[in-house]
């Protein structure tokens, strides 16, 4: 068996995973939803809509989310104001 020296050694980047797409990713790749206990989503809007149709939050962070937090889920993640199809308005949140 050979041992490795310790500079052959490559440092660990820790993995991110999408609670919409189960994607996995770094940092960058995410918005990160919540404190302590948090949440990776991608920025993208058909993990948005996942999120939001599914009270994704609500299973990830295993706490009632109020839909404040879904409804302003778009601003915060930086996605402009139409996805692919050209509306985001008709996206509603489950009461």
């Amino acid at each position: 068996m050979t041992k490795l020296s310790k500079s052959s050694k490559t440092k660990h980047a820790p993995e991110r995973t999408c609670i919409a797409c189960r994607k996995k990713g770094t940092k960058n790749d995410f918005v990160r939803i919540g404190e302590g206990r948090g949440a990776y989503i991608h920025r993208e809007t058909k993990c948005l809509k996942v999120v939001i149709k599914k009270r994704g939050l609500d299973r990830a962070l295993r706490c009632k989310v109020p839909n404040e937090v879904y409804e302003s889920l778009f601003k915060i993640a930086g996605v402009g104001e139409s996805d692919d199809s050209g509306n985001m308005e008709n996206i509603s949140v489950r009461k």
